[in-house]
């Protein structure tokens, strides 16, 4: 379980390249069959009551199901109803512990001494802690789960976690590396318990359980069109934008969404590529910004049909899906770390499209140039 679209879609991502068969559902109420079934629960900006139940009732049913195993995903910066979604699982599962790897070593999320940083600073003093829409304050994550009414307990090592596997509720890893990743994944491969952590984790814990078996996959053909619809504000999406050279469009609330998916349909066919980008909200609601985003990106892919659609931010890539009336996506790899690569299909797209998504944050300041050079090589 992932709490926004761009979560899921990198787990499912990941969990293909270990091997498992996995496919990502947008609608929570979809039955679990068999493989690895990821599902976007979109609890990220859920009061924490309302995500309780809403994960409390996919994890029963799921529960119910057989599942063998079960994983929740967790935001790297610590965002959304993180504790509300962990006491859900806990009253699901109340035999089970619950182990919480949080660290993203690759993108520079460390737990160091139970505290998250982000490229050497704590998280509270990072711009994570003024996003405009849920803001991450809290550094610690003990105190970030005292909402659990679980003991929490630290851990420092993998000899520490078997050793507290039989004894604590909450147990929290640290993680400077992925080889930390790796010895935690190993300490709970033949454990009973709940994984909670990052996508960086979901990865060790699938290869895990696969037992090594990794998959490549290869995209049929270069990506020679792609719509890019960036609709965070952090500053990194925003800066890759910039310095792409590709043709972009500023966002308007105000704006008439079919008038502007067809310009940008417009510059799809005379430049190839086209970015439609998001400004600043102001007092608007950003949740009504992400939909009126997805309503002129949408028209876009149904007026020009590109090849492959780049979404950067979790809310816009939920609401372009809904307004495609796209329920599940096959996932494949990331084309860069935190870049998932996935084929949707669906009444709004003429044909499979590639869909690659991020969260807004992730990424240097030539993360989008890499990125095309890469579909434009293969």
């Amino acid at each position: 379980m992932a709490d926004d679209a761009t979560g899921a879609l990198e787990t499912g991502a990941r969990f293909r390249e270990a091997g498992l068969d996995a496919r990502v559902s947008f609608d929570p109420g979809l039955a679990w069959s068999s493989g690895a079934l990821v599902v976007d629960t979109e609890t990220r900006h859920l009061p924490a009551e309302q995500a309780r139940e809403r994960v409390r009732a996919i994890a029963t049913r799921a529960k119910q199901s057989g599942v063998a195993h079960i994983y929740k995903k967790t935001d790297s910066t610590l965002r959304g109803p993180i504790a509300a979604e962990f006491r859900a699982l806990l009253g699901v599962w109340p035999e089970l512990p619950l182990v919480y790897a949080p660290a993203y070593p690759a993108l520079g999320r460390t737990v160091r001494n139970g505290e998250l940083y982000v490229d050497g600073k704590p998280l509270s003093q990072t711009p994570f802690a003024a996003d405009p829409l849920n803001p991450s304050r809290e550094s610690s994550i003990a105190a970030l789960l005292g909402a659990t009414g679980a003991e929490v307990m630290p851990v420092r090592s993998s000899a520490d976690l078997r050793a507290a596997l039989c004894r604590g509720r909450v147990l929290v890893c640290d993680g400077e590396a992925d080889a930390d990743l790796e010895f935690v994944a190993a300490a709970v491969r033949d454990a009973p318990c709940i994984m909670a952590g990052t996508a960086a984790m979901a990865s060790a814990w699938a290869a895990s359980l696969s037992r090594g078996k990794r998959r490549v996959w290869k995209p049929p053909s270069a990506a020679l069109t792609c719509l890019v619809v960036n609709g965070s504000l952090h500053p990194a999406s925003r800066e890759q934008l910039a310095i792409s050279s590709i043709p972009m469009l500023a966002h308007s609330p105000a704006a008439d969404p079919v008038a502007l998916g067809t310009r940008l349909a417009g510059l799809i066919e005379r430049s190839r590529w086209a970015a439609l980008c998001a400004s600043p909200p102001c007092t608007t609601d950003p949740l009504a910004v992400a939909a009126h985003v997805a309503r002129a990106a949408a028209h876009a892919v149904r007026l020009a049909a590109p090849d492959c659609l780049m979404v950067f931010g979790g809310d816009t890539v939920f609401a372009i899906m809904r307004e495609l009336a796209i329920g599940e996506a096959e996932p494949h790899t990331e084309i860069l770390p935190g870049a998932a690569v996935s084929t949707i299909w669906g009444q709004g797209t003429a044909r499979p499209m590639l869909l690659i998504t991020k969260a807004g944050g992730f990424g240097g300041p030539d993360y989008l140039a890499r990125i095309r050079g890469i579909l434009e090589r293969v």
